[in-house]
């Protein structure tokens, strides 16, 4: 489908009437009736790539008055813990002795 293809048929699902495309000029101008008011929209002839033609949709939902869309919300999921979290700390340390606290004494004096 082409870029000006896809524009039109985003207008005609919103209800737009009386669509042409005006070739006349240095850029397309997509002519249409949209609640009784005549208006257009000027556009490139080919989108520079997938985005161009997001914005150009965009843009015209935009125009129009098309309100976003509200999506429902995916389920919330709980992350899983691997294991189990202690609730507290325990009430005693295990501190292991420095290994070189014989050398360091002996070679404080």
């Amino acid at each position: 489908m082409s870029y000006v293809a896809a524009l039109i048929e985003e207008l005609e699902a919103h209800g737009a009437t009386d669509i042409s495309v005006d070739t006349n000029h240095p850029h397309p101008r997509i002519i249409f009736c949209h609640n009784g008011v005549s208006r257009f929209y000027v556009t490139g002839a080919s989108p520079s790539d997938r985005r161009g033609l997001d914005n150009a949709l965009a843009s015209l939902r935009r125009m129009i008055g098309v309100r976003k869309l509200v999506r429902k919300s995916s389920v919330v999921r709980k992350r899983k813990r691997r294991s189990e979290r202690p609730t507290t700390l325990p009430d005693t340390f295990t501190v292991v002795p420095d290994p070189w606290m014989k050398l360091r004494s002996a070679e404080n004096g």
